[in-house]
This record gives structure tokens, sequence and C-alpha cells, in this order.
């Protein structure tokens, strides 16, 4: 199955009012980081959103629970495979 060639990417206001928007791009053709005028609605008006990345809190939390499930067997998560009893 082939990589897909659009990333997701947060654009944020330039006006520091902490709005975002997210939004999708082709990592291929647009290499530069994104800047769009749109509109802010804390600010109440137009202004430049500039790309920067989504933070991967989702993954990071499920690796985190993994490392505790297996901190038990006192090896490292990755290094320990586990049969599907040991892990419940």
């Amino acid at each position: 199955m082939a990589k897909s060639t659009t990333i997701k990417v947060k654009l944020v206001s330039s006006a520091d009012t902490g709005f975002y928007y997210v939004t999708r791009k082709n990592s291929r053709t647009m290499t530069d980081k994104l800047v769009k005028k749109k509109y802010d609605p804390v600010a109440k008006k137009h202004v430049e959103f500039r790309e920067s990345k989504i933070k991967e809190a989702g993954r990071m939390r499920a690796i985190e629970k993994r490392a505790q499930r297996h901190a038990s067997f006192g090896a490292p998560f990755y290094a320990v495979k586990c049969p599907a009893m040991a892990c419940r």
C-alpha cells in the first residue's frame, strides 16, 4: 500500500489569540511553510495563519500506557514481546 502524500498541519493565528485551523497539504509539492489569510473569530478580523506541526499527544499517551504496563517485567516495553494473556 502506498504512503499518503498529504499531511495534516495546524494553522496558528499570528494575532496570538490561540485560535487555529487544521488543514491538509501535499508534502511533496508544497515544501514551504503554509501561510494563509483567514478569519480569526477571537480577534474578529482577517489575519495571517502560519503552519505549525500537530502534536501527537494521543500517540504519546498510548506509548506511555504501554510502558507502564510492561514496567513490571523489568525490561523496556519495546524489548518485551507480550503474549495476549500477560498484558491483562
